[in-house]
């Protein structure tokens, strides 16, 4: 039967040994290890060492750091700033000028900002009409008179010719109708007449102010 070691070098124990051939050098290597663990020997490749990644001592300055090492501070460091002093005073000193302030309406207007004045034309501007004397206020007034006379005697209705006894009573009655309108229209002209002359002095009133 062949041992594995007559596989790997040939040959038997007596029969002279001759130099394997290895196909990598890895194989040889192994090969010869286990040849010397067999004879109690040493490793002929040593163990690498492990190597351990190991902080330096040296602080790392960080030169993008916004503040700078010497700028901490501790938690008493903290407390002392943040506690309260003895000796800080009550009233707080003023900014301003210790010069006593002169007031006047200006720098009041001007503090407190009061807009200016706005001028806002007059929306009615009553005309200045000749003074009448009373000669002509009497001719106006007849003239009105007159006018409104006219107004009050026109109608709408046409007159109808009588041809008989009952058309005679219906232009009676047409007659009476006529007289009637007219007297409606006659009043309600003079009402329109005073209502004008009191929207007219009420506006010179109201302009006045």
């Amino acid at each position: 039967m062949i041992t594995a070691r007559e596989q790997l070098f040939g040959g038997s124990e007596g029969s002279p040994q001759l130099s394997p051939v290895y196909l990598s050098e890895a194989a040889r290597q192994i090969v010869e290890e286990v040849a010397w663990r067999g004879r109690g020997g040493r490793r002929l490749i040593p163990k690498e060492k492990r190597r351990h990644h190991t902080v330096s001592g040296q602080p790392i300055i960080r030169h993008h750091a916004p503040y700078s090492p010497g700028g901490s501070r501790d938690d008493l460091d903290m407390e002392r700033a943040l506690r309260p002093r003895l000796n800080t005073p009550d009233v707080v000193r003023s900014t301003l000028s210790r010069t006593d302030p002169k007031f006047t309406s200006e720098t009041i207007d001007s503090v407190l900002g009061t807009p200016g004045k706005i001028i806002i034309p007059e929306r009615y501007i009553p005309e200045t009409g000749p003074q009448l004397s009373k000669e002509e206020q009497q001719k106006r007034s007849k003239k009105a008179d007159a006018i409104r006379k006219m107004l009050s005697e026109t109608t709408a209705i046409a007159p109808v010719k009588p041809d008989d006894n009952e058309e005679e009573d219906k232009s009676s009655t047409l007659k009476r109708k006529v007289a009637e309108e007219k007297r409606q229209r006659d009043h309600l002209l003079q009402l329109n007449q005073l209502l004008a002359q009191q929207v007219m002095e009420k506006s010179k009133i109201v302009a006045g102010t």
